[in-house]
């Protein structure tokens, strides 16, 4: 059977860069915004909400109590960016399956490196935006200093875990299957992770 994932052989209607273009351009679609506004407004309550639950925790007094609410925070947001965005991208990448199956096999449109480099170069800056917004609205509720190293901690970890979603629902054939496997993986991060 010959392999979807490599073909050394296999020539394509356009070069490598112009799919990557096309594919960017495709990949812009009225979908996507609803995607991202429910990615933007499901993060937000959720920053909203662990904002007012640690209203102000960092402006109290510097105990070791703070100093366990501002870890504990830190950790429970780590956790919460990362899986919301890795599960956003184990529950939309697959649903092209087919379609990228049928174009990149079939059709010869586009190389599956060229899907997967396209996808991820449109939605990092939507992953990066929700992360910052993030990070300014439990900053204002809370209180916590340091915000640019606390941007980048959350944006490195996002991108990482991302990456980790795509690997995951790039392996897997059906959303049963890649959430099985994903569900083990994410409790071990997150359990060596704090």
């Amino acid at each position: 059977k010959e392999s979807v994932i490599y073909n050394p052989t296999t020539t394509y209607h356009s070069n490598f860069f112009r799919q990557i273009y096309w594919l960017m351009w495709r990949s812009i679609s009225p979908r996507d915004i609803k995607r991202l506004a429910y990615l933007l407004a499901q993060s937000l309550t959720i920053a909203i909400v662990y904002g007012f639950i640690d209203f102000n925790v960092e402006r109290l007094l510097l105990t070791q109590t703070t100093v366990q609410n501002v870890a504990g925070l830190l950790f429970r947001i780590l956790t919460i960016v990362t899986r919301v965005c890795s599960l956003m991208v184990i529950a939309t990448y697959p649903i092209d399956h087919n379609l990228l199956a049928r174009e990149s096999k079939q059709l010869r449109l586009y190389s599956i490196s060229a899907y997967y480099i396209s996808k991820s170069i449109t939605d990092s800056p939507m992953f990066i935006i929700m992360i910052i917004l993030f990070a300014i609205i439990v900053t204002v509720l809370t209180g916590l200093r340091h915000f640019f190293i606390q941007c980048g901690v959350f944006i490195v970890a996002t991108l990482c875990s991302t990456a980790l979603g795509c690997l995951v629902s790039s392996s897997m054939r059906s959303k049963e299957s890649r959430l099985i496997i994903w569900m083990p993986i994410s409790q071990i991060l997150t359990s060596v992770s704090g």
